[in-house]
């Protein structure tokens, strides 16, 4: 099957946010029962589109969605964000994938959406520390598509666009998504300390704080671009 790769349009959040929801929800270790107990809804639809609004226009943030070349439908979507400082404490960081959620919102449950995001936000800057880095913040491929080397075709974007910054990667993985970055040189370095049955979940939804180390150093030209160059360009690649 052939792939292709391109950045994320305005035009095309709507889309990105119901494929990243119904993805995650179809999941296995998915948080989604613990997050959204009651299922889908307009609420949290618009709830989830304001972090992708916020960030379209930011320079160090790219979303890249894999379509099928020959339907054209899009099957997988990855976000990465290059992280120029080092990371966040939990009181400071607000991760895009997750829009603040100091108030209340129907269907939503907020205090396990705070708690992971708070032992989330610690884990990163416990593993990176004083680094910048590459976070991959979101990776989903539609269930019917995995198995096909979508999810290898979206970390080649990811991992050769780190490379050209030399810059480490991280990635909070479930237990599948381990498996792929593994297979790209991830290390776990600690497991998060998060059961998501507290919150009424039917599995714990293990997640893995994970790094790939930086292969190579900057160089001056791509450090005079600055960290978070915008890419346009289109990627394919055959898989048979």
């Amino acid at each position: 099957m052939s792939y292709e790769s391109t950045p994320l349009q305005f035009w095309e959040i709507d889309e990105y946010i119901k494929l990243r929801f119904d993805t995650f929800a179809a999941s296995d270790g998915s948080l989604s029962a613990a997050f959204w107990p009651g299922g889908y809804n307009q609420s949290i639809h618009m709830f989830l589109r304001r972090g992708p609004e916020k960030d379209f226009s930011d320079p160090n943030d790219h979303v890249q969605l894999i379509r099928d070349i020959q339907t054209k439908a899009v099957i997988g979507a990855a976000q990465w964000e290059v992280n120029p400082m080092p990371p966040m404490n939990a009181q400071q960081e607000q991760p895009s994938s997750l829009p603040n959620v100091s108030s209340g919102l129907e269907g939503v449950n907020m205090l396990a959406l705070n708690t992971f995001r708070t032992i989330q936000a610690d884990c990163h800057q416990r593993t990176m520390e004083k680094q910048p880095h590459v976070y991959l913040g979101i990776m989903v491929v539609k269930p019917e598509y995995q198995g096909r080397g979508v999810g290898s075709f979206a970390m080649r974007w990811g991992v050769d666009f780190a490379d050209r910054l030399g810059l480490p990667m991280y990635v909070e993985a479930t237990l599948p998504g381990r498996r792929l970055y593994e297979r790209w040189g991830f290390q776990v370095q600690e497991i998060m300390p998060f059961d998501a049955r507290v919150f009424g979940a039917p599995s714990k939804a293990e997640h893995y704080c994970m790094v790939r180390p930086a292969k190579k150093q900057m160089s001056r030209h791509s450090s005079a671009l600055g960290l978070g160059l915008r890419t346009r360009s289109r990627y394919q690649l055959n898989w048979f």
